[in-house]
């Protein structure tokens, strides 16, 4: 069976203090993107829709699915080059840097890179997963079995990342390749939502039919 993306992609500025919107994307019939530019560094808005600009070529491109892999990672390893110029041009843009998560579709493949603490989840069935890891304080607490996973959602450091894109030369994404069906559900969706909304309510809107 033949398949095919149906997309849509939304974004807002949230409830909070922020007066900018941060957040970046893009949603195409073989990729979709999602930036999530970081509030403690210079011109995160300016830092994530680089990156998404940068990678929105790979949309319509005839990668095979043997390729997606090194497709995607060296394109956005490009992407981070390019924030690294633009760092280095203005003064206003020093030190910018943002979150990535990237999925690039070949029939039914799909390459999925991340970097940061945006997330993506699948629901195939009844079932909910979340398929990406965070690079973040606390998911290596977790991972060092330091904390509990109720313990998480509540650290003080919850928002602290240890790995984005920042311009530097060792940043790069963890990519991945996966195998989609038809019926599958995915969601990408950047901490402005994980931080706020539960993972049961997330979980359940994913398993609705809406």
């Amino acid at each position: 069976m033949a398949i095919a993306l149906r997309y849509a992609a939304r974004s807002h500025i949230g409830l909070g203090s922020k007066t900018r919107n941060e957040d970046s994307a893009y949603a195409g019939p073989e990729l979709l993107v999602l930036c999530d530019g970081m509030g403690g560094h210079a011109a995160g808005d300016v830092a994530s829709s680089l990156v998404v600009s940068e990678l929105v070529h790979l949309d319509g491109e005839a990668d095979g699915a043997d390729d997606m892999v090194d497709v995607l990672k060296n394109s956005i390893i490009a992407a981070n080059d390019r924030l690294a110029e633009v760092g280095h041009e203005s003064l206003d843009a020093s030190g910018m840097g943002t979150t990535c998560i990237a999925m690039l579709r070949s029939g039914n493949k799909l390459a999925v890179a991340n970097i940061g603490d945006s997330r993506a989840f699948l629901r195939r069935g009844t079932r909910v997963t979340q398929i990406t890891k965070d690079h973040s304080f606390v998911q290596q607490l977790l991972d060092e079995g330091r904390i509990s996973a109720e313990e998480s959602l509540h650290h003080p450091q919850r928002s602290l990342v240890t790995r984005v894109l920042t311009g530097r030369s060792d940043d790069a994404p963890d990519v991945t390749i996966r195998e989609v069906r038809a019926g599958d559900r995915l969601m990408i969706c950047s901490d402005g939502v994980t931080d706020y909304v539960a993972e049961e309510t997330a979980t359940e809107i994913l398993r609705s039919d809406a």
